[in-house]
């Protein structure tokens, strides 16, 4: 276990210390902005959890959704 502290998300790092970083979340929010708020927090996770590769995430994280609703 490392001893630092991270930034949540986007510094979980796979087995090869590789960070998800600030620019694939990015990425993720940019591709999934016109889906319905749900479908974009689970692809989040999944897309998170598919980087890791099977580390373990140090970290905990919360993700937040706001959808605005007319």
């Amino acid at each position: 276990m490392r001893n630092e502290s991270t930034d949540g998300l986007w510094d979980a790092r796979n087995i090869a210390g590789e960070p998800f970083s600030r620019f694939r979340l990015g990425q993720h929010l940019q591709y999934t902005m016109d889906d319905p708020l749900a479908d974009a927090i689970h692809g989040l996770v999944k897309v998170v959890t598919e980087h890791l590769d099977g580390a373990e995430f140090e970290d905990d994280f919360t993700v937040l959704g706001i959808e605005r609703i007319e």
